[in-house]
């Protein structure tokens, strides 16, 4: 099973689950939620995921325990009532697909009326990103076969405003390199890259967007 203290050595990812654990409120939906670690703390989630069969199978080598109850399913056809949720978490997810808008409509249906959507996904337009790519044709993280659709801060925002949502919140996660990801996690450079995509969006690894959705 995975543990939060191994999900948080990397800079980008203690920041990640900080900011969730945050914005978690009420009935919680967690959509894509793999074995649910980044929402089992909160006391009333139920998580959804598709889980193919290679995913069920890493966590049966890892002891195989979800942390969450858990419902088998499409994001794309959410199986719940119309305003069930009160918050849905869509955390490394919504890049899964070539339809980010069905997704994000399909979410709207199931919140409740000023009920709140977290989004993170990878940012594929940071600077590191970018350049590692223009070198090596991929960055090994936002560019990789698994992932169906880019974001940046705007676009995703965009997507939320056009689909529904309102009041978008803009966090940022930490300067990060995957291929030398580990140097990152040394204590003095820690805060260090975590400051400079405070300052900075284009190089936040992540880009995490809350928003409420309209009457």
């Amino acid at each position: 099973m995975r543990s939060e203290k191994k999900l948080k050595k990397a800079p980008y990812v203690e920041k990640t689950y900080n900011i969730i654990q945050k914005e978690l409120t009420g009935h919680v939906l967690d959509l894509g939620c793999a074995d649910g670690i980044f929402s089992h703390k909160h006391k009333n989630v139920v998580g959804l995921d598709i889980l193919e069969s290679r995913y069920v199978n890493f966590y049966k080598l890892h002891d195989g325990n979800f942390l969450i109850p858990l419902i088998r399913g499409d994001m794309h056809k959410l199986p719940f009532k119309k305003s069930s949720f009160d918050c849905v978490l869509i955390n490394h997810t919504l890049e899964h697909t070539y339809k980010p808008d069905m997704v994000i409509i399909e979410v709207k249906r199931v919140l409740k009326t000023n009920g709140k959507i977290i989004i993170g996904v990878p940012n594929s337009y940071s600077t590191q990103t970018r350049t590692i790519r223009w070198v090596l044709g991929t960055d090994f993280y936002a560019y990789v076969k698994e992932h169906k659709s880019n974001f940046s801060f705007l676009s995703l925002e965009k997507k939320l405003i056009k689909n529904g949502f309102n009041k978008i919140k803009k966090y940022k996660t930490s300067f990060h390199i995957h291929l030398i990801g580990k140097i990152f996690e040394l204590p003095y450079l820690r805060k260090l890259v975590q400051e400079l995509a405070e300052k900075n969006e284009s190089l936040s690894q992540d880009i995490i967007l809350v928003g409420f959705k309209n009457k």
